[in-house]
């Protein structure tokens, strides 16, 4: 992206993809607009993302003190040893699992409307085994309200045949 006009919004933007993103490891982002704000969000974002060890911030109307705050992170990641960023990454997968499995849980819910509760309910029960203490009571409650909420399932064929049925049995006993 160097040399493409890029301002402080797009900075802040692509500071917020860096913060976790575990792929990227060199990033050019010089020859723009990008002033402290930018190079503020780009240290930030260095805090939490262990695996960019090249970042050129150059050619940026950006104080000195932003870009040395910049490279001092880089300078970090590139002498962090490589189980440290195993260990980031695990502590990353670990807080998404509640997530994932709420997820998975709200969109099984979303699908499958007319599930029976006792499938809903061990749906729930499976999410909140998932989470552990990481899934938070208003978490619980909210899913428990999503499934509570769910439309009235479908009568079945042979409700409407009954029904149907006595409607006509009713008529015929009016009539005569």
């Amino acid at each position: 992206l160097n040399g493409n006009k890029v301002s402080n919004t797009g900075a802040i933007a692509l500071a917020e993809m860096l913060k976790t993103n575990t792929t990227l490891q060199t990033f050019n982002i010089g020859g723009n607009k990008i002033t402290d704000a930018g190079g503020e969000a780009f240290a930030d974002a260095l805090k939490a993302n262990s695996t960019i060890t090249y970042l050129n911030v150059a050619d940026n109307p950006m104080s000195d003190a932003t870009m040395a705050k910049i490279d001092a992170l880089v300078k970090r990641n590139k002498e962090r040893p490589a189980d440290a960023a195993a260990e980031v990454e695990a502590e990353r997968q670990r807080r998404a699992v509640p997530y994932v499995a709420l997820r998975t849980a709200r969109r099984t819910l979303l699908l499958w409307p007319s599930a029976p509760m006792l499938v809903v309910d061990t749906i729930i029960v499976q999410a909140d085994a998932r989470c552990g203490d990481d899934l938070s009571t208003a978490q619980r409650y909210a899913l428990i309200i999503m499934a509570r909420q769910r439309p009235v399932p479908p009568r079945t064929l042979i409700q409407v045949v009954v029904a149907v049925l006595f409607v006509v049995l009713l008529v015929v006993v009016v009539v005569l």
